[in-house]
């Protein structure tokens, strides 16, 4: 009899310590979280904190989020102002432009040159996120040049710009 015990032992504690190197995810409790305990992973269908949403508004291409209020809009330039956190604004921009760098001040986070993600028309924009304190501010500018126009000579083209070809300023004084 000892030694069947001695075998029953053996085998249990082999499974024991068998299921202790698998990587199963912890049981989910399906009750809330009490006032002391911290809240559970996110679920597919919440976003994580801070996290912001598209909204319906949109300018140059780009959704507003739903937190935020589009102020104004006309062909330069657009404000929106909403009660979000000046890095969660940044976040959810990166996801939605293509952008060589971002500069850092006080209080401001800049984009200075960036294009819409899936734009064709290749939009140029500089991005302002300005934290107000109890707001953020959010300043889009056009910076897209006006399309070229068909059918003009390179001397045309440099008049037009008002200078000669090989960049010397023309003087309206003197008429050609």
């Amino acid at each position: 009899m000892t030694r069947t015990f001695a075998l029953a032992v053996l085998f249990g504690s082999c499974l024991i310590l068998g299921g202790c190197g698998k990587d199963e995810p912890p049981r989910q409790s399906s009750l809330p979280p009490g006032p002391n305990e911290a809240p559970g992973p996110a679920t597919p269908d919440r976003l994580p904190p801070g996290e912001l949403l598209e909204g319906e508004a949109r300018a140059f291409g780009i959704a507003i989020p739903r937190q935020m209020t589009l102020e104004s809009v006309n062909k330069q330039t657009a404000h929106a102002r909403g009660p979000v956190a000046p890095e969660a604004l940044g976040e959810y921009l990166r996801a939605r432009v293509l952008a060589q760098h971002v500069e850092m001040a006080e209080k401001r986070l800049i984009f200075p040159k960036v294009h819409v993600r899936g734009d064709d028309k290749r939009t140029v924009l500089r991005l302002e996120i300005i934290d107000d304190g109890l707001s953020t501010h959010l300043v889009l500018r056009n910076l897209t040049g006006p399309p070229p126009i068909p059918g003009l000579s390179d001397e045309e083209r440099w008049k037009r710009a008002g200078l000669r070809p090989g960049g010397q300023l023309i003087d309206p004084q003197k008429a050609e």
